[in-house]
């Protein structure tokens, strides 16, 4: 596989976190012999005006990733890493994040992580699925196998709220026991 970065430090607006894996690494469903990478699904919402211009900067990064790595021949069909959540659709024919665009952001390197006031969290298990932050990310293009495409790494994760319930309705252990 060749991969080239070549934008380091772009910073989203405020989004959601899914699918988060940045405390342990979440290992390859298509190629298990591939080793396991962090990983966080961010979705952001299409109508709020920042996003546009965040999403106008995601994709000259794309474009830029695309022609330092290819060059003047850039593939005509090529997998861009940011999805439309309303034509992406899961398993049962729904979209994926309605009214929302999302990327999937990985790591091999464990992202660092802080709070809103950019203080560290040490604490594993202080991000969950439904939790808004921010993300530092890179975008580097890749030509594998005859798949072309820009990639999203993660480079560290800032925790803004993480008001929003845990997966599978289960209560943290203090409300459980505020009677």
């Amino acid at each position: 596989m060749t991969t080239k970065t070549f934008k380091l430090n772009a910073i989203t607006n405020v989004g959601t976190f899914n699918w988060v894996f940045i405390d342990t690494q979440k290992p390859n469903k298509d190629d298990p012999t591939k080793d396991p990478k962090y990983s966080i699904t961010f979705a952001f919402d299409k109508k709020d005006p920042e996003t546009t211009k965040k999403l106008d900067q995601y994709n000259e990064c794309i474009s830029d990733a695309l022609e330092k790595f290819f060059g003047s021949k850039k593939p005509a069909k090529f997998r861009s890493p940011i999805k439309d959540g309303d034509l992406e659709t899961d398993s049962e024919n729904n979209p994926r994040y309605p009214g929302q665009w999302y990327f999937e952001a990985k790591s091999t390197q464990k992202p660092g992580l802080v709070d809103g006031d950019r203080n560290e969290i040490l604490s594993t298990g202080a991000v969950w699925s439904g939790c808004k932050g921010k993300l530092s990310i890179g975008f580097g293009a890749y030509d594998v196998s005859s798949t072309k495409g820009v990639t999203i790494y993660m480079n560290n994760v800032q925790l803004i709220d993480n008001s929003a319930p845990k997966q599978g309705g289960r209560k943290n252990a203090a409300d459980d026991f505020n009677e």
